[in-house]
């Protein structure tokens, strides 16, 4: 067998090793699970808001957590 076909037999199970690998570290990642819903409520004013993360340094966590972005689908506990 010639020298070039020798290495392209390498360099096929090298890329087909690094595919393996890369799969095997980047599968967990499409079993996560989105992020929840908050109430937060404004320390100014009487204002609340349903989101994902803290609306600014004013806010505060006001609630339990939720699955949808209206907060009226509680999440389930472990």
């Amino acid at each position: 067998m010639a020298a070039w076909q020798e290495n392209s037999a390498c360099k096929s199970r090298h890329r087909q090793l690094l595919l393996g690998i890369a799969l095997t570290i980047l599968a967990p990642s499409g079993w996560t699970k989105p992020a929840l819903w908050y109430w937060w409520a404004s320390q100014q004013t009487e204002h609340r808001v349903c989101a994902q993360s803290s609306p600014g340094a004013a806010w505060f966590r006001d609630s339990t957590a939720f699955t949808d972005s209206t907060c009226s689908i509680r999440a389930k506990p472990f």
